[in-house]
């Protein structure tokens, strides 16, 4: 029980919600949502506690489970600014959100990022799908995983279908 469903009178549901999922690990679900996704959205927070959220994506599967407490993702160079990398060089502590607009689940994680990024020890992860001589992987020991509400997530993944049905690029601002 936290001050939040005190003051909005959420004890019970979220006790309910609670009472179904082992909340230490990557549920059987999430894995299989994890295998087969080709992006996730990553939040970082500075040492002074700023927030930074960064879209991680590649080819499905790009994300590797290594048991049910640890996942690991390339990093590749993209704009060369390094928020979540130099957030997470100072405060370890992300979060991710994984959604599945097809089945319409959306899950989030959160955990301890060790940024890997001694040559050597990436060679031993090269032959993993999406790992084509990273710069940096990212390893994550989960701290707590859970189913998150899904509601709305429709609206987004039928506002993208509107899109690509349209493809007049131009008309969508």
């Amino acid at each position: 029980m936290n001050d939040a469903q005190v003051a909005y009178n959420s004890v019970e549901q979220a006790s309910l919600n609670l009472s179904f999922e082992d909340t230490t690990k990557l549920s059987k679900t999430l894995q299989s949502l994890i295998k087969k996704t080709s992006y996730f959205f990553l939040a970082t927070s500075s040492q002074a506690g700023e927030p930074n959220i960064n879209f991680k994506g590649g080819e499905a599967g790009f994300i590797h489970i290594i048991d049910d407490n640890t996942i690991l993702f390339p990093d590749f160079d993209g704009n060369g600014i390094f928020h979540g990398i130099n957030d997470m060089m100072h405060n370890p502590n992300v979060a991710m959100l994984f959604i599945d607009f097809k089945n319409t689940m959306r899950y989030k994680a959160n955990g301890i990022a060790t940024i890997i990024d001694d040559q050597d020890e990436i060679s031993q992860y090269l032959d993993l799908k999406g790992f084509d001589y990273p710069p940096r992987v990212i390893k994550v020991k989960i701290t707590y995983a859970i189913r998150n509400c899904s509601k709305n997530i429709h609206l987004v993944r039928d506002d993208i279908l509107e899109f690509e049905q349209n493809k007049d690029y131009n008309k969508r601002v």
